[in-house]
């Protein structure tokens, strides 16, 4: 069980990352004919305690694909084991599909500053299979009339989560919040001009996120927290393009968003009873669409993932190597 949920960790990592609009290095552009100057961005309009809810279902699949067994370099394995163990692995490795999760998301706009800045408080409701208590996420942020965000703090009553967030400075959170689009990057104060082409890459430092990640697991379960002490990661480049594609019929700003990010690596050592694991990503796209209101809070959205990686364990003197594809989509309505 220990190794199943470490595996839905790795696997998680780089499609957190990748998120709605990840962005450190931003590069706008906008059709020659339509010039920057005839679009207004869009702001947030909305009065002080407006509140917008949205209901978020979650579907996820995964597909395996065939697993290879070989035996560790320099070592011994007859090989009428390695083709048992090969088709014990093999055994029922198909497609999973996950339950689908639900859960809420509460946006509202909690004060309005003197120069234009708006305070918005987000938060977020979710199931979690076989837990009763929900996971619950509160996250404050101060927009700017640009976009920027000036100001971010982030708070949840679940422990594992709170223990998570405990190990992130007031920066970090910010950084991490922009990263995964949860500061809303290539949305407030771009051209409204249709057609207009918002992209952005980053190049996403996973190892401290991971880390306080990782404490809020190992505080339940020392075992655990010896297995994870070693982990290593390297960085995550990501690239999304934001377009706006105008007015719909009802009278909602929308956006298409895409994006894709590879050569992810992450491993660990092997201690604490747990087998050595690497899980190397090799493509992940994204691709979805999101509405807002004309006062600037957040509509319809959907969002479409695929990630194709491969993850390879050491058990005694084996190697297993399992290819593997995980698919997600995101929806979210207006209740």
């Amino acid at each position: 069980m220990r190794t199943i949920a470490l595996t839905a960790l790795l696997l998680s990592a780089p499609a957190v990352a990748q998120g709605n609009a990840p962005a450190t290095v931003p590069v706008s552009t906008v059709p020659a004919s339509t010039p920057a100057a005839m679009g207004t961005g869009l702001r947030i309009t909305a009065p002080v305690g407006t509140t917008v809810e949205l209901q978020i279902t979650t579907e996820s699949r995964m597909s395996m694909g065939k697993v290879e067994v070989t035996a560790v370099p320099g070592r011994q394995v007859p090989a009428a084991k390695l083709q048992a163990m090969q088709q014990e692995m093999s055994r029922g490795m198909g497609q999973t599909n996950v339950p689908a999760i639900a859960g809420k998301l509460f946006v509202r706009v909690a004060a309005r500053a003197a120069d234009g800045s708006v305070t918005l408080l987000t938060s977020m409701i979710q199931s979690i299979p076989g837990e009763k208590a929900p996971l619950t996420l509160r996250m404050t942020q101060q927009v700017a009339p640009s976009g920027i965000v000036t100001s971010l703090s982030m708070d949840s009553d679940h422990p594992m989560m709170k223990a998570m967030l405990a190990g992130f400075t007031s920066e970090k959170l910010r950084q991490f919040a922009s990263q995964s689009g949860a500061d809303h990057t290539g949305i407030y104060g771009r051209p409204l001009v249709k057609g207009a082409v918002h992209t952005q890459t980053a190049t996403v430092d996973l190892q401290e996120i991971m880390s306080a990640v990782l404490q809020g697991i190992a505080g339940q379960d020392p075992e655990v927290a010896a297995a994870l002490r070693d982990i290593k990661t390297s960085p995550l480049k990501t690239t999304t393009t934001t377009t706006y594609a105008g007015v719909n019929a009802q009278g909602l700003h929308t956006f298409t968003v895409s994006g894709r990010s590879d050569g992810y690596r992450m491993s660990l050592g092997g201690k604490g009873g747990m087998p050595a694991m690497t899980m190397e990503l090799v493509n992940v796209q994204t691709s979805g669409s999101s509405a807002y209101r004309p006062d600037g809070l957040p509509g319809p959205m959907t969002q479409q993932s695929s990630m194709q990686m491969v993850m390879t364990m050491q058990m005694d003197d084996v190697i297993l190597k399992m290819p593997m594809t995980m698919t997600q989509t995101v929806t979210a309505r207006p209740r």
